[in-house]
């Protein structure tokens, strides 16, 4: 999905709400905010945002600041939220008539914990809002059939705490027969997205194969990721990406089809998916599988 005018305005709002939050002084964030724009004022070409954010800002902010995790605390407060609500989680998949229903709605719902689009976010009422979810597309039907006949499963990680929930889904997709689970994560900090001592502390190995993906991006895209990562991307029988940065980047990507789970954060995809802000979608994108991966 290439940047469209209101994403540079959703760029310049996340690096206001990032200055604030780390207690800048009032002129060192309007310095922040000026070189930030000087930085968007100078992109050229049709990238998608995760591009802009995780090959422009967010590491001259990094370098600027000093701080290589500039979401650290954000991602620690997550985790602990997600842990208190994993036991009514658990429970409520114990006792759906359809689990599998159940696990890629909780796994669907840890994705509104996004300190990067939406900026503060109250987890608790994000992750208590189970029961009045909206899913305007649920493919469900599409997504057992393929499960009926596959053996391997790549499920591209967005962000932390969402992690927790998503291993939830992975324990169901074991239970569904998938023998070979994958799990992938960002190669390094950015935004609050989950990375692999992140998966490691959330015990994802236990249930999935965790794969340093390479990508340093809020979006995973194979041309920016290692060979182990291009290669489970085109040769899983299936692919599930995880949030609106992983749709930005392959939403719209000949090559392989893959379901994309997320919430709707934004009135650009918002128009792009068909489905209003807020909702939910759990959809197929793109098309047959296969590709080079040299």
């Amino acid at each position: 999905m290439k940047m469209g005018p209101e994403c540079y305005l959703c760029l310049c709002r996340q690096v206001y709400r990032l200055q604030n939050r780390l207690n800048l002084t009032e002129e060192e964030g309007i310095q922040l905010i000026k070189e930030i724009g000087g930085i968007l004022g100078g992109v050229t070409g049709h990238p998608a945002p995760p591009e802009v954010a995780g090959l422009k800002l967010y590491p001259y902010i990094s370098k600027k600041l000093g701080i290589p995790d500039l979401f650290l605390e954000q991602k620690r407060l997550s985790t602990e939220k997600a842990k208190e609500f994993l036991p009514f989680f658990e429970e409520e998949l114990e006792r759906a008539p359809d689990r599998l229903e159940m696990a890629l709605k909780i796994a669907g719902l840890g994705n509104g914990i996004d300190f990067g689009v939406i900026g503060e976010v109250d987890i608790e009422r994000e992750l208590g809002n189970l029961g009045g979810m909206r899913f305007p597309i649920f493919e469900l039907e599409r997504f057992r059939e393929r499960l009926a006949r596959a053996e391997s499963l790549f499920l591209i990680g967005d962000n932390v705490g969402e992690h927790l929930l998503d291993r939830l889904l992975l324990q169901t997709l074991r239970e569904e027969g998938v023998r070979h689970l994958y799990y992938g994560v960002r190669g390094g900090p950015i935004l609050n997205d989950v990375t692999s001592a992140e998966a490691e502390e959330g015990k994802i190995g236990e249930v999935a194969e965790i794969v340093d993906t390479g990508v340093i991006l809020p979006g995973f895209h194979w041309s920016y990721g290692n060979r182990r990562a291009r290669e489970l991307y085109f040769s899983a029988d299936i692919v599930l990406a995880k949030g609106m940065g992983n749709y930005e980047m392959l939403g719209d990507q000949p090559g392989r089809e893959l379901f994309c789970l997320l919430k709707v954060k934004c009135g650009r995809v918002s128009r792009a998916i068909g489905a209003p802000e807020g909702s939910f979608i759990f959809s197929v994108v793109g098309g047959k599988r296969g590709g080079d991966v040299s």
